[in-house]
């Protein structure tokens, strides 16, 4: 079985869509009929695990998406990131076996940005609270499991604009001729959601194969002011509304430059090919 914790956020359900849902168990906070409720994440005092946990088995996959939230979030309530990662060792980490294998969607954002490039063994050294969140989470999985998957993903985005993603926001400003303000001196890899979901698939067939630490660089490797401008010449839509921003100019504490490699793609036998 595979248990998909977070699996009402967009990721989640989006990997609910490519896997067996025979095979599925979607673990959420939010109450639904095609998903078991937790409240792992919460305060409550409890004595023993809930039902769910206690039926996971040593050959069953546990892909942890659960996050508090956006990078802001993370800068304005740093105390609630902590209440977060405390419950979630405390009710879930150190109560289930270290056989289980475990794997950990993580971000870019655990780098401070300053090297060239980083290779999947680099040192993380996060400037915001959002990475140092991921990070720390990093920790306690190699500190509770010896079979892992930790993947530190790059900007997803989706070409379908009904998903909420950097993509249909761009389009959909540029439409109603909305000034966008956009990062010009933030280098970053822009993954298209349908190369991750592959990647995915192809990782889940292999797993027994890979356990570690990898990165998950998108296609593009450029800042949003120039992602955007890519789009704009695609769709044909006025470029003039793109306005370029320095992040540094606002005080933002931000990773400059998150060039990464990594040999997962050689692994699974496939690169990312799909573009804006």
């Amino acid at each position: 079985m595979i248990y998909i914790i977070g699996s009402e956020g967009f990721l989640g359900k989006k990997i609910t869509k490519i896997l067996d849902k025979k095979k599925l168990i979607r673990i959420s906070t939010k109450k639904g009929n095609k998903f078991i409720k937790t409240d792992i994440f919460s305060n409550i005092k409890r004595k023993k695990n809930e039902k769910w946990i206690k039926k996971i088995k040593e050959n069953d996959i546990i892909l942890l998406l659960s996050n508090v939230g956006s990078i802001d979030f993370s800068d304005k309530y740093p105390n609630k990131i902590l209440n977060f990662e405390k419950q979630l060792e405390r009710n879930f980490l150190s109560k289930i076996s270290k056989k289980f294998k475990i794997i950990f969607f993580s971000s870019d954002m655990v780098y401070s940005g300053k090297k060239k490039y980083y290779s999947d063994n680099s040192i993380s050294k996060p400037l915001n609270n959002y990475g140092r969140s991921k990070k720390r989470i990093e920790n306690k999985i190699k500190k509770y499991f010896k079979k892992y998957l930790i993947l530190r993903i790059s900007k997803i985005y989706s070409k379908d604009l009904k998903d909420k993603t950097i993509y249909s926001d761009i389009i959909k400003k540029l439409q109603k001729k909305q000034n966008m303000l956009l990062f010009n001196n933030q280098y970053v890899h822009y993954l298209d959601l349908r190369d991750f979901l592959i990647c995915l698939k192809k990782i889940i067939k292999k797993l027994n194969k890979i356990n570690g630490t990898y990165n998950i660089p998108g296609k593009f490797f450029t800042t949003r002011y120039q992602f955007a401008r890519k789009i704009s010449f695609k769709k044909k839509l006025n470029n003039k509304y793109i306005l370029p921003i320095n992040f540094k100019k606002i005080k933002l504490n931000l990773p400059e430059r998150l060039k990464m490699k990594t040999k997962l793609f050689s692994k699974i036998n496939y690169f990312p090919k799909y573009n804006v």
